[in-house]
C-alpha cells in the first residue's frame, strides 16, 4: 500500500515496478518531467495472500443497496487525496 500512496496522483505517465535481488523493489515514474523512485519490499507469495473461500450462503441485497451505492459515487472526491 505505501507504494500505491507515493505514486497516487502522478499524472497520466506509467509507473515501472522493479524487483531486485532477494525482497527488494522499486517503483520508477517520472512527474512534470522529474525521475522519481520508491523503495519497497517485495512479499513472497503464498498461503496468506490468497483470498478466502466463497461463503457456503449467499443472500441477496435489497435493491436499496444499489441506490445507496451510486450515492456513495456521487459525494467521493474526484480529486486525490491525502498529504504528500
Amino acid at each position: 500500500m505505501d507504494v500505491l500512496t507515493a505514486v497516487e496522483g502522478t499524472g497520466d505517465e506509467a509507473v515501472e515496478l522493479v524487483v531486485g535481488e532477494g525482497l527488494r523493489g522499486e517503483a520508477r515514474w517520472s512527474a512534470r518531467g522529474v525521475s522519481h523512485t520508491h523503495p519497497f519490499d517485495r512479499i513472497e507469495p503464498g498461503k496468506p495472500h490468497r483470498p478466502p473461500p466463497p461463503p457456503d450462503d449467499w443472500h441477496p441485497v435489497p435493491p436499496a443497496f444499489l441506490t445507496a451505492l451510486h450515492e456513495c459515487g456521487r459525494t467521493a472526491g474526484r480529486e486525490a487525496g491525502g498529504s504528500h
